[in-house]
């Protein structure tokens, strides 16, 4: 396999969130190691009218496993699935202007999510809960962060709320039940058949009684041995919204509805803000994050991940971290890439974030060669969506920028970001 990347789009261009440019020259290349082969195209309305070949075969060869499921979805055998694994550019923080002084999550709705963009741009659907939309969130405070994030959540009073459970970087969020009302319903837009709940047994734990469209009972607790599990329930084709009720401490790992009557492309959300590769790479108690994606691909799995990590490490760390980085997305790579080892894995699709404030130029470029020379050398695909923000005027005339701190996007900045993904021709 080689490294395919979309070239920055000449000046001037206009980026859309449909996925296309007008009025410029935009240009794709493959790049085999050997040889450069150049398609230039006025429009991307032509690419459009010619994708079915040329896209097609690109799926082919560069993401063969999420092409053989996609064939298998488009012909209703089995759903496809996606998973979006990132931080604060991946959820879609400070998506929207902060013009009456509220905290950020309340102008960051999940539609400016990586997931729910992409679904949309794929025909797709985005029926997953997976954790919250912060690192470390505790107590009330966190829950609204969630709840005003995402309004397809609601909740009864009286439940605490815990995310990236402290001293152990994992997936979800642990839910405690401290009043008689202590109840988190879910809705989810799309049609659904089937939801299969993650979450941690571990002795003391309680457990969780599920209601409205399925019913039933979660036992976490009284495990001797720690990890993650996965309970399913089915019902019949339709829409639905299901409550959980917990009693005592419940960790959940997250909630994905998807339909087996009328399989979809199913995108999964499973980025954390403020999260960095050490996060994602965490791995020894069997409920880590490295040990929940690991669990998740194997009961359930995934096809292709877009891996947007990096913006925390570059400015947090800065080119000090650069080789705990390398290491870090090698160990990630590795683990979710199929292999002949790994036949529970998928595809790889590697993002660098347009990150244009934040850390340094020198820094940037360090890790943007770091992660195309890891595309390169583990057969990804590479997409470099910084260049393209920054041929695009990202700082000036376009408002992809966030006013609340001029380093996240706004929503308009999202919608481009998923849309030159998109536009890149994988997925």
């Amino acid at each position: 396999m080689g490294y395919l990347s979309t070239l920055p789009i000449s000046d001037g261009a206009t980026a859309l969130g449909l996925g296309y440019c007008k009025d410029a020259s935009a240009r794709l290349y493959y790049d085999d190691g050997a040889a450069v082969q150049g398609l230039d195209f006025l429009n991307w309305h032509i690419l459009a009218d010619i994708a079915g070949d040329l896209r097609n075969n690109r799926l082919k060869q560069f993401l063969p496993t999420y092409w053989n499921a996609l064939q298998l979805q488009q012909a209703g055998f089995s759903p496809c699935r996606i998973a979006i694994i990132g931080d604060s550019l991946s959820v879609g923080q400070f998506a929207q202007a902060n013009t009456s002084g509220q905290p950020w999550y309340q102008g960051a709705p999940y539609q400016s999510s990586l997931s729910a963009l992409l679904a949309g741009l794929l025909a797709g659907t985005d029926s997953t809960f997976f954790g919250g939309v912060q690192k470390s969130d505790t107590g009330a405070a966190g829950l609204s962060h969630m709840l005003s994030y995402d309004t397809r959540i609601s909740q009864g009073a009286g439940i605490g709320w815990q995310t990236y459970y402290i001293g152990y970087p994992t997936i979800g969020a642990n839910f405690d039940a401290i009043g008689a009302t202590a109840t988190l319903t879910f809705s989810p837009v799309e049609a659904w058949d089937k939801v299969d709940i993650y979450s941690i047994k571990e002795s003391g734990y309680g457990s969780l009684t599920l209601s409205g469209a399925v019913s039933g009972t979660i036992n976490s607790g009284g495990f001797s041995a720690s990890g993650v599990n996965v309970d399913s329930f089915s019902k019949s084709y339709g829409t639905g919204a299901i409550t959980l009720t917990p009693t005592n401490e419940n960790h959940i790992v997250g909630l994905d509805f998807y339909s087996t009557t009328s399989p979809k492309l199913n995108v999964l959300k499973l980025g954390l803000g403020s999260s960095t590769s050490a996060d994602w790479t965490a791995t020894g108690s069997n409920w880590h994050s490295l040990d929940c994606l690991n669990f998740i691909k194997t009961s359930n799995p995934v096809h292709l991940y877009v891996l947007q990590v990096g913006a925390n490490d570059m400015i947090n760390n800065g080119s000090g971290g650069l080789s705990a980085y390398i290491s870090n997305m090698q160990a990630l790579i590795t683990a979710l890439q199929m292999s002949s080892t790994n036949p529970t894995g998928g595809d790889v699709l590697l993002v660098f974030p347009p990150l244009v404030n934040g850390a340094s130029n020198s820094v940037v470029q360090l890790y943007k060669n770091a992660l195309w020379q890891l595309a390169r050398s583990n057969g990804c695909l590479f997409v470099d969506a910084m260049a393209a923000f920054l041929n695009n005027s990202y700082a000036s005339g376009k408002n992809w920028l966030s006013v609340a701190n001029n380093v996240h996007c706004s929503a308009a900045g999202y919608a481009a970001l998923a849309g030159y993904i998109y536009a890149s021709g994988a997925p």
